[in-house]
């Protein structure tokens, strides 16, 4: 019997199988030997034969959980792109006539593009009833006021340059002057629309336009009454350039 255990442990001393060879499993079953048995739990046990322990697949971790930022940056991820609209520049908020030292100059534009630029102003002149009539009637001595004033607008606003210091001389397309009696009021309503394409706006075309036809019809008027008013110079409207279109709100 110790013959056959030294044989035994020789057999698994060479290659170690997977399992419990057949001639000891039979060898113990028919020899009804306690020790080949103890011999054969004894080697199963030192090779790991029999019921190898299963490795445990690899557990994946779990996915984290959606926060409101994550759900808020996938929506903005798959949100379809919209072409921006075009921004309307600010108004400048520094004086753009005055250097870093404090001294007036005129402002250097020989960078900017030609556009298209208009501007509107208006004006209104507080007549009074008894002059009123008489413009009404075209009754002046000095003569038709409406048509004297209405080209003295356009010659007021190509003559801005020479009239307004730091303006720059412009090529105007068009000056257009209307006037309006307003019997309610007793008043005569101006409005100057002054056009170009070019590097800076006339809005300061319109308003001297306007200007100097209100004070046109003031000097025609004054012999007849000196409490004529000039009233609302003021621009209403102004489109092209940086900044863009831009209304009066009231």
């Amino acid at each position: 019997m110790a013959a056959l255990a030294f044989r035994a442990r020789a057999v698994w001393a060479g290659t170690v199988p997977r399992q419990v060879p057949r001639a000891l499993r039979g060898l113990s079953g028919a020899a009804n030997d306690s020790s080949v048995d103890e011999l054969n739990r004894e080697l199963a046990e030192l090779h790991g034969i029999g019921t190898a322990p299963q490795e445990e697949p690899l557990k994946q971790p779990d996915a984290p959980r959606p926060t409101a930022d994550s759900r808020h940056a996938e929506r903005q991820a798959h949100a379809p792109v919209m072409p921006q609209q075009p921004q309307e520049s600010p108004l400048s908020t520094s004086l753009t006539h005055v250097d870093d030292s404090g001294r007036a100059r005129m402002v250097d534009v020989s960078q900017k593009p030609h556009t298209a630029r208009t501007a509107v102003a208006g004006a209104r002149v507080m007549l009074g009833r008894t002059v009123f009539d008489l413009i009404q009637q075209n009754a002046m001595k000095k003569g038709d006021v409406l048509s004297v004033a209405q080209l003295a607008g356009v010659m007021g606003a190509k003559q801005t340059a020479s009239l307004i210091p730091l303006c720059h001389p412009l090529s105007l397309s068009n000056v257009e002057v209307k006037l309006a009696l307003l019997a309610d009021f007793h008043a005569l309503n101006i409005t100057v629309t002054a056009s170009t394409v070019g590097q800076t706006g006339v809005e300061m075309e319109a308003l001297t336009g306007a200007s100097i036809a209100a004070l046109t019809v003031y000097d025609m008027c004054k012999a007849v009454s000196r409490e004529l008013k000039i009233t609302d110079i003021r621009l209403l409207h102004k489109s092209g350039g940086r900044s863009g279109d831009w209304t009066c709100s009231s």
